[in-house]
Order: structure tokens, then sequence, then C-alpha cells
């Protein structure tokens, strides 16, 4: 039952359990309020609830986490509030896709997930949830996306990668299966572990907005299938390689600003022939700006400012740039040699 983005208003009937023979029931994107009623646990043949983008209140009901057929339980955005039970896995075998982002639910994070061993998606990310991120979901090594932004979990963690251990101090370290394509973290410190390049199928790795210092590990440009990188708004030092685009061929967006990374923008960046966004500000760069970027014919924004970079008279580079048809929004400002 497709019921989705309409102006449904109310609440959602509990009489909805009559339809026993029911298999996916979405209600997301309209106007529901009240609580989820606990007789949704009766469909026991049940393989996705959404109920996303609603009004809804209280906690999830118990009865909900006994649907063994359950494979997509989508409930974010709402203002769910309660913990989550420690067995809400002892009877969802099937799960693959746990979507409970933006709502008020606390507690901890139960160990016991790990026992939904077919998690592919797991979004807990703006809630209150305390404490540290268990250890045990280093077990979930189907996982493809984990979305823990804005937790502000507390304490150490080590996740093991095969044989070695990724370690962030004082925060949160993952490891996901080589079939990983993105990772969220939260409010992390210390310097990115080398290991974390070993993730090759990564699509896409987002840093943002932690307090990340020492260099960029050489490692990361090793993910050749990355198509985004966002290292902005951290603490990074050092340099970045000089054949960034020689190694990252299919990068789209890259993103370093506001950090503390000093040196040259390789020519090379020119072989990443997809890039369409490019934000370095904000670091200290020098060197002339490569006349390269007027290659890259998919590049639409170019943010270059606040840096040390310096120019010959006739501004070249600018004149390189008029190659670039799609470029939309170019800032930058010129130090002095």
């Amino acid at each position: 039952m497709r019921l989705s983005f309409n102006q449904f208003s109310g609440e959602i009937p509990s009489s909805i359990s009559n339809l026993t023979k029911l298999q996916m029931l979405r209600i997301r994107g309209n106007y529901l309020v009240g609580e989820i009623p606990r007789e949704l646990g009766h469909l026991g043949g049940m393989t996705l609830l959404d109920l996303q983008n609603n009004r809804l209140i209280g906690s999830i009901p118990p009865s909900i986490f006994n649907i063994t057929t359950m494979q997509k339980l989508a409930l974010t955005n709402n203002s769910l509030t309660g913990t989550l039970p420690i067995t809400i896995c002892d009877h969802l075998p099937n799960l693959e896709g746990l979507y409970l982002s933006g709502n008020n639910l606390d507690g901890v994070i139960p160990p016991t997930l790990e026992k939904c061993r077919k998690l592919q998606f797991m979004l807990l990310s703006v809630n209150q949830f305390i404490g540290t991120l268990p250890r045990e979901l280093a077990n979930l090594t189907a996982l493809t996306v984990l979305d823990l932004r804005d937790l502000h979990l507390k304490g150490s963690m080590i996740f093991p990668y095969k044989e070695s251990e990724i370690f962030f101090p004082l925060s949160l370290s993952l490891s996901l299966s080589r079939k990983s394509v993105l990772i969220y973290f939260p409010h992390m410190t210390g310097e990115i572990p080398a290991e974390l390049g070993n993730l090759r199928k990564l699509k896409a790795l987002s840093l943002y907005n932690n307090v990340f210092t020492g260099p960029v590990p050489d490692s990361i440009f090793n993910m050749s299938e990355l198509q985004i990188i966002g290292l902005g708004e951290n603490r990074f030092s050092g340099t970045l390689t000089s054949d960034l685009g020689r190694r990252l061929p299919n990068l789209e967006k890259f993103s370093c600003s506001g950090n503390r990374l000093s040196g040259f923008i390789s020519s090379s960046i020119s072989n990443s022939s997809r890039l369409t966004g490019l934000d370095i500000s904000w670091n200290s760069f020098t060197d002339p700006i490569p006349e390269s970027l007027g290659n890259l014919e998919y590049l639409e924004i170019l943010h270059l400012g606040s840096n040390n970079f310096f120019s010959d008279s006739a501004l070249s580079f600018l004149t390189s740039l008029t190659n670039c048809r799609k470029l939309r929004v170019v800032k930058f400002v010129l130090g002095s040699k």
C-alpha cells in the first residue's frame, strides 16, 4: 500500500492491522500525528514499513521489532522518543535498512544491533543517543551506509579492518565491507589512520566539521572510485599529493577548505576530468594557480580564496578558465609573492 506524499492528517488507524496480507506500507511525507499503533506488529508478513516525514510522537512499539519478515524500517524525521530495546534484532534476521534519523530517541545504541547481520543502511543521526558506539557494530560487515552525524557520542573505539586496526583517539573508528559506498563521521578528533585507504570501493567520504589534525593520509588518494571528498573545516596540515588527479580519475567534488594545508596545487588536477566542484579556500596554498584548470570542461564551482596564490601580470590562469563553459561560480583572492 503506497500513500506517500499526500495531505493525509490525523492518526494512523489501528484497524490497518486487519489487512493481514499486507506486506508493504508507505505513508511517508504526510501530516500524520499521534503514536504508531502497536497493532501494526500483528502484520506478520510485513517487509517494509515507511512512516518517514510525518509528525508522529511516542516510542516505537516493541511489537514492530517482532515482525520477522521486516527488511526496511523507515521512521526518520518524526518526533519519536524513548530508547531502542536491547532485543531490537532478536526477531529481525532479514532487516536490511534501519532509518531512524531526525527524531528524539535517547539512551545508548544497543550493541545487540550486531545481530542484524544483513543491515546495509543504518541511519541514526540527529537523535539524543548517549554513551559510545558499541564496538560490536564492527560485525555488521554488510553495512554500506552508516550515518552518525550530530550524536556527540563520547569515548574511544577500535574497530578492526581485516588484520589491522583503525583507531581515532577519543572518538570513533569504523570499518565497513569492501562494498562500502558512503561514510559520515560525527564530531571526531585525532589523525586519520592510513588504513582508511583500504576501503577501495568507497564512493564518498565526508569528514566535514570535525577536529582532525595532522596530514591527509596519502592512502586516501588510492581510493580510485571516490567521487566525493569532503575534508573541510578541520585542522589538517601539510601538503596534498602532487598526483591527486591521476590517482582519482572519478573525482567529481573535492573540498579541503578551512584547514591549514600548504604547498601547491599540481597541474595533474586536470586528470580528474569529471570534476564539477573544487573548493580549496581558507588554507595556505602558494605558487601559481595551475592553468590546467581550464581543461576541466565540467567544472561549475571554483573556490580559491584566502590562500597565498600569486600569478603573472597577465593573469593567464584566468584566460585558461574561459574554456570551462559550465563554470558559474568563481571565488579567489590572490596574495603577493
